[in-house]
């Protein structure tokens, strides 16, 4: 189902943020609207994936650096 207004307004956290299903996750919240803190241990694919993902009006998106294991 789509995501309410509401709910596109709350941030979420991703793991794994560079690759697989991380990045799969925060392409669809990107897509979305939502706000999103992207979370991976390697900077620079996290930041060219960062570059890649669609972004609708408004939404916010902050890296973060780091092994959350």
């Amino acid at each position: 189902r789509p995501l309410t207004v509401d709910e596109r307004r709350r941030w979420f956290v991703v793991t794994g943020a560079a690759s697989g299903i991380g990045l799969a996750v925060a392409t669809e919240l990107s897509r979305e609207g939502c706000n999103i803190v992207l979370v991976d241990r390697d900077a620079a694919r996290l930041s060219n994936e960062i570059s890649r993902l669609p972004r609708q009006s408004g939404a916010i998106v902050r890296e973060v650096i780091g092994d959350v294991g």
